[in-house]
Formats: C-alpha cells, sequence, structure tokens
C-alpha cells in the first residue's frame, strides 16, 4: 500500500509541520536551551 507523494502533498505536509511546531513553541524552546548550553 504505497502512498504516492507530489511535490504539493510534500509541501502541504512540510507545511503542516512547521505549523505544529511553531503552534508548540518548538522554534524558541530550541533557541532558549540552545543559548542555555553554550551559557548565554
Amino acid at each position: 500500500m504505497s502512498k504516492k507523494m507530489t511535490p504539493a502533498a510534500v509541501a502541504a505536509e512540510y507545511d503542516a509541520g512547521v505549523q505544529f511546531n511553531s503552534g508548540v513553541n518548538l522554534y524558541d524552546t530550541v533557541q532558549t536551551n540552545e543559548n542555555f548550553f553554550i551559557g548565554k
């Protein structure tokens, strides 16, 4: 059962992932954690 991936489907899946990550503040959390780790 193979799902055919089109460029539009890949772009939609990527956008959904970015929207989810933004919704849980993942990008800000990662930046904060990296700054803590390097002593900023």
